[in-house]
């Protein structure tokens, strides 16, 4: 309902306009994050909260953990096809958390640069963030889930107008150590510009990916 819709009570009162709480205005403001972002964001906090529960902690030093390339494509429900390729590079942060020699939590750091396009268009994107893997240390995959702002070079394709540059782009995947030096994931990515301007159609995008291990 419209704050400013003016209110009457039965018999001869006055009327009475309900008035907007600036904290109101405040909390809703936090939320301008999309739903995934949100959910993502939200899961890595619980995760990295819940770390000391039941996983042992040890000391790493920062690591490139894996180099590579990452291609991508839009989901057929979408308007529009659209593909994406990027260069990534994810940094292991000191910390590590271990259960019982058969899993492990890591906080990552990661940065990509690359292009997205449609048939006609192209233009640059660039993303930088944070994310969390849970491995296991029996079996060579992990689990990884991550949100990244995004810097998009132009926010209009065609018909497709994503609102702004700005953008905000959560994902969830998994990781599998191929041979010794070779790394293959694949990863479910929502992008969006979090409501902070319209129109916001937001993309969904398969990306599968093939990097270097260190």
């Amino acid at each position: 309902m419209d704050a400013r819709r003016c209110w009457k009570p039965r018999g001869k009162a006055p009327c009475i306009r309900p008035v907007s709480s600036p904290a109101g205005d405040a909390r809703g403001n936090l939320l301008l994050l999309p739903r995934r972002g949100r959910a993502a964001f939200l899961m890595l906090a619980l995760l990295l909260v819940g770390a000391p529960c039941g996983f042992a902690s040890t000391t790493n030093k920062v690591a490139i953990l894996a180099p590579g390339a990452r291609f991508g494509v839009s989901f057929p429900t979408e308007s529009k096809q659209f593909t994406q390729g990027e260069f990534y590079a994810d940094v292991g942060l000191p910390w590590r958390w271990e259960s019982n020699g058969a899993l492990y939590l890591r906080p990552t750091l990661t940065a990509s640069g690359g292009w997205l396009g449609d048939y006609y268009t192209d233009g640059a994107v660039l993303k930088g963030g944070a994310g969390l893997l849970l491995g296991s240390l029996r079996f060579p995959s992990s689990i990884e889930v991550g949100f990244c702002p995004t810097y998009l070079s132009r926010e209009v394709y065609g018909t497709k107008d994503f609102g702004t540059k700005l953008q905000f782009t959560s994902h969830v995947g998994v990781n599998f150590d191929l041979a010794s030096k070779l790394w293959l994931s694949y990863r479910f990515q929502h992008m969006s510009n979090g409501s902070t301007a319209r129109p916001n159609p937001g993309l969904n995008l398969h990306m599968v990916g093939v990097g270097v291990l260190f």
